[in-house]
Parts: C-alpha cells; structure tokens; sequence
C-alpha cells in the first residue's frame, strides 16, 4: 500500500491555512464560473444576499449536523461539503414553517435553533467539539475540482442562453418557467397547488423548489436569479465536490476522491442514445436532479456509517431528515436507494448478523418514508411512467442504429441488451469491489451496486412519454460514481499507476478511433455506433475473462481503458445545443416587456390574488393541437393563474388512456372554465367580469401574442400596458 494513497488519520486538528491548497482550486472555480454566469445580467448583489444566506442559514448548522454523525476523524473539505448536504436538506421544512406560520423569519430562524440545539445538549455538543480535521494530500483538491471545471465548460453556453436580464425577445429552455413558477409557489401559499391551474393540489417532488424558496426568502433576491444562476452554479461546482468526500470517506483512499468525481462527470452520459452530448450530473436543466442528487450523497454516505457502526444512534434523525428531503426532491431517489440497502440487507444477512439489526431498520425506514411521500407528496400516482420492459430503451435507441419505430421483439431485445452493455460499464468498476476480500463484506459497495443496477433496471423497465424514465440513470450517477472511484482506487493499489496511467491512453486512443470512424452524417454516425459497441464489447469481455482468471492487474488496465474510453466519446466540449436570443415569437419566447407586466403583478397585488391570462400553449399560432406547456404568468408574477398551461398537472398525467399518448397536448378537463376565460378576453362582458371576481381573480393579463378584445377596458382598469403585454385591474363593483 502506497503511503500517500490512504488518507491520513491523526488524532490532531489542522488549521484551515493548511486545508487551503485543498479548497483553493473549488473556491477559484466559483468565482470563475460566477463571473461567466453574471457576466451580462448585472446580478451580483441578488448572488452575493444568496450566497450569504447559504452560508449562514445552511453551511453552518449543515457542518455541526454533520460532525454530529460522523467518526471523529474527518476533513474540513469533507464537513464544509457533507454540511452543504445537510443544511441545504435543514432548510426545506424551514422554509415550509415560515409558509405555514406566515413568520418569514422561521426560514432562517430553524436551522439556526437546530444548530443551537446541537451545542446545546451536552452529548451532541461533545461530538462536534471532538471531530477532528485531518490533511489531504495537496493535490487532493486540484484533481477533484477538475471534473467541476469540465462541468464548467460544458454548462456556461447553458447558463449565458439563458437571460435575467435582456431588452426584446429572449427564450429559454421550455421546463423552467415552470420551475420558477413552483419557486415562486413555495415562497408565498401553503397548501402548494400547481401555479398554473388555480385550486390544483400539487402532486410533484418540489422539496428542491423550497430549498431555493428558502434562499429568496431570507436573501431577498430575486427568484429568477436564485433558480437561473445561483442555483446551477452552486451546484455545478459543489456536486463533483461531495461525491468526491463521499467516495475518500467510503473507502479511506485519497485517489478515490477524484477518481469519483471524473466518472460523475461522464457516468450517464454512456452514450443511452438519447442524449449523447454532455448532460451532466450537475443538470442545469433539472434543479431537482441537481439537488436530489446533492442529498443522495449524503444519504449514501451516512447509511454506511451507521452499518460499519461508526455513526451514534442519534444520527437516526438525520437520515430521516435526508430520506423525506431527498425523496421530496426527487421522485427517482428513494426507489433506487431502497434497492440498494434490500440488496445489503440481504448480504448482511449472510456474511455479518451482528449488523443486519441496522441494515433492516434503516431500509424499513427508507421504505415507510417513500410510501409516505408517494402519499402525501405524490399524490399516489406515476407521473406518466408506465411499465412496458424492453421497449423504452430499444425505442430510444432505434433511431440512431437506423431502425425507426418499425422495431420486432427479437430486434427489441438486441438493441436493450447492447445498450446495457454500454450503460453498465462504469459499474465494472464497483464490481472490482465484491472480488476484494477487503470489501466484499462490506455493506458499502452492495448498496453502491444495488442503487446503481435498480436505476439501470428502472430504465428498461418503464416507459415515460418525455423519457423521464432517464433520470433513474442520472438519479444513479452517485452511487456508480463513488463506487467506481472507490474501485479504481483499490486497482490502484494493487496494480500501480503506470499500468493505470498506460490503459488511460489506451482508452483515449480507441475513443479517438472511434470518433474519426464515425464520420459525419447519419452513415457515419450509425457506423460510429456499432463500432463504439463492439469496443465497449471488447473491453467488457476482457474485464470477464480477467474476473475469472482473478488477475488484478489486467482488470486494472481494463477498466481503466473503458472508463477513459467511455469519458471521451461521452463529453461534446461544446454542449448541448441551447436556446439562443428570440428573434421572433417562437414557442417558449417571451418579451422584457412583458416581463416587466408580470412583475408589476407580483409588486401590486397580494399572494392569494389570481391572475388570468389568455395563452395557454407553447405556439402563440393556431395549430392542430396544444402543446400546454405555457407557465410565463405564473413564474413572473409568482401568482397563481386561473388558468394557464395545464400540462405537467397530475390530471392531465393520469387523463391519457395510452402510453403513446401525449398528456402535454390533452384538452383541458374544464371547457366551461376554458370558456369563461377565454370568453373574457375576446367577447368581455360584465357577466364574465363579475363570475371571474367571484372565482378570485383580480388581475388580467393580456399577452398581445394571443386573442383578446380592447373592450376589456371596459370592465376592468388598465393598470400597465407596453407593446407586448396589458394588465387590467378587476374590481368587484
């Protein structure tokens, strides 16, 4: 055992002076990917109020949560990341009391009592006191913070196309107007109802939305700001961060660290043909991915510590606290996670009693916990997942091998079994696990590996009309990530970094192959596919035959070469293809004017006031049908509409009567609703005024890219008007 690859354990405290060359590089890579972020949009003081509020209302209590629960000997990298975790989980039923008490105070008043209460009581005050800080390695904190830079390169086009600020037409990616519409909801009701369709019970994982709630609240920054830049920066960097305190904390090897978090970057981006750019974990697209994702990792990394008996009872109510967050902000995290420790449950069972007292308790606890949100959260329904095996990944992958839909069972089935092979490659690693005497006991590993396989199954599994089902495999990202970095870094140790170093060029080399194979055009993208295939089968088979053979070495060399194989043909430095500025009124565009209505809205009216508008659909243009993803009224003016986009609501999920149907284009269940609203603006009347008043509505938008009839001047007063947007008063005499 090489002496710098074991993470040292003295007794001794360090100074945070002697932790900086380990911090530098993640604090460098905020400020730089801040300044790209902010760059055009002037919102420096908003992220700095926000960045404040983290700090104090979260890091802070989240960093004594954590010493709480964790062995004595830590690292301050791994309290300042694990502390994020938990303070960023503290600050949910925080912002839900300040929500349910109208006492905006509680949202940063709780997790600071919650830390009083720790130094408070004797027994958790010794714990904080007694954990000490032992050094990583100085070139700890450069390799793990190269991940987070690639990230970096990736998302900030994502970042820069989307516009806080701008004069004219700007668009965004479709799904996040409704994110900030769930923000806003979050920040001003309880009961949270979908924002869109007034008196709508909401049935979706928000816990995220009232994470970002709380920091707008206490922050007093704009919600925007904090859901379009604070949020993914944040993230962005601090993800590759905490899986890598995960994976040195799991396995006690400093390598595992950045090892870790390079396989985060790329771990879903195998190439499951759907996306085959660089959707990293750190999805600026999906702030629920992103912050479930966040909580999972402390969840991982507090349910070994408990089953290796490491962790006081008391940390009982921390995982709780991290199980109902972290399945709140995700649906997909608590299916796989609960896979996971039945499968350690079940080796516990057989190799090491004395734990499975825990083992079980804990995965009960996992189970209660998702029957309860599915329930209370969820609504008990599926979201438009349908369980239909094998079809959805051949389907998602038929266009690429040139198949269309035209798909048979048997070719169905190849397709599936190909594409797995693919997908599972960065578990090859984990696996090296399980043939280690070291840690084939280990509970550990197993739930790495049952977290990952579930999420993989889950994909083949079910079927989701907007491939949701996707994000089961993201969902695994952080568990094939540590388990993969954990492995390589016991590899490491038994093969030596020359021969790793050596398979590394290898695989790039191949991936390079692979590349100049495939060409430009659909030829050569197709010859390009089966090629990477019959590497990746290639290198698989060698990996099996090595397993059998049990030479270390080799397995060594293997995975190295797929993992740095499967990196390179994964990351597009260029990104995804992102929305640019709107030129015309394209679907999802918006004007800075009529921005600016909506938020004369929110400045002039009451929470509990309903707003009305007359565009419901993404195209401003008449078509055959309606794609109902329109929720610009009600994320700008942080106001529920009466009427608005009605996808995504659980009704429209569960009104559809086949899987290949669209949801998001299903009628809206109320035509007389539909009719009185619309009704309003192209035929007002005092009859309609009056109903609406009676309904609670009390401000009418009128977006000039839809119907309406300036006679609504005469049942209303005209509040704002700008070339693009009108707002009408009602009053109810």
């Amino acid at each position: 055992m090489r002496h710098d690859d074991r993470v040292a354990r003295e007794t001794r405290g360090t100074s945070v002076v002697r932790e900086l060359p380990t911090l530098l590089p993640t604090l460098l890579a905020v400020g730089v990917l801040l300044v790209l972020a902010i760059a055009d949009d002037g919102a420096a003081g908003d992220l700095l109020l926000a960045f404040l509020t983290l700090l104090g209302t979260q890091v802070l209590p989240g960093v004594l949560v954590w010493r709480a629960v964790r062995p004595r000997d830590g690292w301050l990298v791994e309290d300042l990341a694990l502390g994020l975790c938990c303070g960023a989980a503290l600050a949910v039923p925080a912002q839900l009391l300040a929500l349910v008490t109208g006492l905006a105070a509680a949202a940063a008043a709780a997790p600071l009592l919650v830390a009083g209460a720790l130094l408070a009581v004797p027994g958790t005050r010794a714990r904080v006191r007694a954990a000490r800080w032992a050094p990583l390695p100085a070139w700890w904190g450069t390799l793990a913070v190269v991940p987070a830079v690639a990230a970096v390169w990736v998302s900030v086009p994502v970042l820069r196309s989307t516009s806080v600020s701008w004069d004219g037409w700007g668009a965004s990616y479709v799904d996040q107007p409704y994110h900030l519409a769930l923000v806003g909801e979050v920040t001003h009701r309880w009961p949270p109802h979908y924002p869109q369709v007034a008196g709508e019970p909401l049935e979706y994982h928000w816990f995220a939305h009232a994470w970002m709630a709380q920091l707008g609240t206490v922050s007093g920054a704009s919600l925007d700001q904090v859901l379009l830049r604070f949020a993914p920066v944040l993230l962005t960097v601090a993800l590759p961060l905490v899986v890598a305190v995960v994976a040195v904390r799991l396995s006690g090897l400093a390598v595992a660290g950045p090892l870790a978090a390079g396989f985060a970057f790329v771990a879903h981006s195998l190439d499951l043909g759907a996306f085959p750019e660089a959707w990293t974990p750190f999805a600026l697209h999906s702030p629920t991915q992103s912050f479930g994702s966040l909580v999972l990792a402390a969840l991982l990394a507090l349910l070994v510590l408990r089953w290796r008996g490491e962790a006081p009872r008391g940390s009982l109510f921390v995982l709780l606290l991290l199980l109902v967050v972290g399945g709140g902000a995700k649906g997909t995290v608590l299916p796989v996670l609960l896979a996971g420790c039945l499968v350690a449950t079940v080796v516990v069972a057989v190799v090491d009693r004395s734990r499975l007292r825990t083992v079980a308790l804990d995965t009960v606890l996992t189970g209660a916990v998702l029957l309860v949100l599915m329930r209370l959260v969820f609504g008990g329904g599926e979201g438009g997942m349908v369980l239909t095996p094998f079809t959805s990944l051949a389907r998602v992958n038929a266009t690429r091998f040139g198949l269309g839909d035209d798909l048979t069972l048997g070719t169905g089935l190849a397709i599936t079994a190909l594409s797995l092979l693919v997908a599972v490659v960065p578990v090859v690693a984990l696996f090296a696990l399980l043939g280690d005497r070291a840690t084939r006991t280990d509970p550990g590993p197993w739930l790495l590996l049952g977290t990952a396989v579930a999420a993989y199954g889950a994909f083949v599994a079910f079927r989701h009309y907007g491939l949701s089902q996707l994000y089961f495999v993201m969902t695994a990202e952080v568990a094939v990530a540590v388990g993969a970095g954990w492995g390589l870094a016991r590899l490491w140790q038994r093969a030596g970094w020359r021969l790793l170093a050596g398979a590394a060029v290898l695989g790039a080399a191949v991936a390079l192959a692979v590349r100049l194979a495939g060409g430009d055009g659909a030829a050569g993208s197709l010859t390009g596919s089966w090629v990477q295939l019959l590497v990746f089968l290639a290198v698989v088979g060698l990996v099996a035959a090595v397993l059998l053979r049990g030479r270390g070495a080799a397995l060594a060399a293997a995975v190295a070469a797929t993992a740095c194989a499967a990196g390179a043909l994964s990351v597009d430095p260029y990104g995804r293809s992102t929305p640019s500025e709107a030129t015309a009124r394209t679907p999802s565009a918006f004007a800075s004017d009529q921005v600016e209505a909506a938020r004369y809205v929110r400045d002039h009216s009451d929470p509990d006031e309903l707003v009305m508008s007359n565009r419901h659909c993404r195209s401003p243009r008449r078509q055959a049908t309606c794609d109902a993803r329109r929720f610009f009224v009600a994320a700008y003016t942080e106001r529920s509409v009466l009427l608005e986009g009605w996808a995504y609501t659980m009704r429209a999920n569960t009104s559809v009567e086949s899987p290949d149907e669209n949801p998001r284009t299903v009628p809206f269940w109320d035509p007389e609703l539909l009719e009185l609203n619309d009704g309003f603006y192209t035929d007002p009347t005092r009859q309609a005024a009056e109903e609406l008043y009676e309904r609670g509505v009390r401000w009418v938008f009128v977006d000039h890219t839809a119907p309406y009839d300036e006679a609504i001047g005469d049942h209303a007063v005209e509040r704002f008007r700008s070339a693009n947007a009108t707002v009408y008063e009602l009053s109810g005499g």
